[in-house]
Parts: C-alpha cells; structure tokens; sequence
C-alpha cells in the first residue's frame, strides 16, 4: 500500500506518468504475446 501510494505520488510531481506508461505497454504487450504463445506452444 506504502508503495503504491509513493509510487504515484513520486511519478506525477514528477512527471514521468508518460514515460511509465509508455515504458509498461511495451513489455506489457510483449508479455501478453509470448505468454499464451508459450502455452500454445505447450499444449
């Protein structure tokens, strides 16, 4: 909870709520597709 909330709190005065959202979608995405590429592959 302590970590989320400095988390936020840090990332907007900040400013870098673009960079981390830019930054998450990317291995975001990438996750997604080798994951159920993986369990395809498995099954």
């Amino acid at each position: 909870m302590k970590t989320a909330h400095n988390s936020k709190s840090i990332i907007q005065p900040h400013g870098q709520t673009t960079t981390s959202l830019s930054v998450d979608p990317a291995p975001d995405l990438r996750q997604n597709t080798t994951q159920p590429d993986a369990n395809q592959a498995i099954t």
